[in-house]
């Protein structure tokens, strides 16, 4: 029985060793990564902000890093499972998201279309999508001017989906206008394109109620000096609103639709006052 005892143990030693080579090179828990998920269905809107997902399955905890190739911008984190993507105005946008765990650095990109709104060249013909979400479309420019021609009081908002103009009024301003113009604005040789197959003309914004902005186009031929037809708009919510100006008042007062320069003028007189623009586009 000594013999037996004596020749047993030795053995337990060794299947002991044995279960504790194994545990120590057993590979690390299994990290599975999946693929970017987009809860949008596609085609996306330049302006758009779209929620981006990558899923990991880990036992240790990841560390993400999302990054933009093709333009746009991230709304908040960029370093957690899911991000807000802002798509930009062209196409496709590639978004990379990079992953590490467990020592190990991972990547995973998704190509987004977008479907891009060309708002006409020059003598071109005119596009219903001028701004969206803040965004002008393509081909579009926008500039501002005043009295004093200070400028400075028109910016994008914190989350860049829509443009604040903060325009200070008299004294000394006696007057103020925004405008989107195709291509960019310009004194001299300027474009235009054929805006005369929309009857509508949709501005969305908001602002104080009972505040009064004028609301103008202006053919590629009128001169810069205020002359032109412009339709008055009252605000009349605080809240977003969509106005619509029908396209004939300007054709009447001799503006020529076919040959738009100016697409769209805000035009603000003495009184101080602060009006959010978000969207811009023509309606047949």
């Amino acid at each position: 029985m000594f013999k037996v005892t004596r020749l047993e143990l030795p053995v337990v030693r060794v299947l002991l060793g044995v279960i504790a080579v194994a545990s120590a090179g057993c590979p690390p828990p299994t990290v599975k990564i999946g693929e970017i998920q987009v809860r949008d269905p596609p085609p996306f809107k330049p302006g758009q902000v779209v929620v981006l997902t990558l899923p990991v399955e880990s036992r240790d905890q990841p560390q993400f890093k999302w990054t933009a190739l093709d333009g746009g911008e991230f709304s908040g984190s960029t370093e957690t499972s899911s991000a807000k993507f802002k798509v930009p105005n062209q196409t496709p946008a590639r978004v990379v998201c990079s992953v590490t765990v467990g020592g190990m650095k991972q990547e995973r990109t998704a190509t987004l279309k977008v479907d891009t709104q060309d708002g006409g060249g020059r003598d071109g013909v005119g596009m219903p999508e001028v701004m969206s979400k803040g965004v002008l479309a393509n081909g579009l420019g926008m500039g501002h001017d005043d009295s004093e021609h200070r400028r400075g009081w028109v910016n994008p908002t914190p989350d860049g989906t829509a443009h604040a103009l903060a325009y200070p009024g008299y004294p000394p301003y006696t007057w103020g206008a925004l405008f989107v113009t195709i291509g960019e604005p310009t004194d001299t040789d300027r474009p235009g394109a054929d805006y005369s197959r929309f009857t509508t003309l949709l501005v969305e914004m908001k602002g104080p109620q009972g505040a009064v902005v004028e609301v103008g186009v202006k053919d590629r031929t009128q001169p810069n000096r205020g002359q032109e037809y412009k339709e008055k708009v009252v605000i009349t919510t605080n809240g977003w609103h969509t106005y619509s100006i029908p396209l004939r008042k300007f054709a009447e007062h001799g503006t020529k639709l076919k040959e738009l320069y100016v697409v769209c003028e805000l035009v603000f007189a003495r009184a101080p006052v602060t009006v959010y623009l978000k969207n811009i586009r023509y309606e047949r």
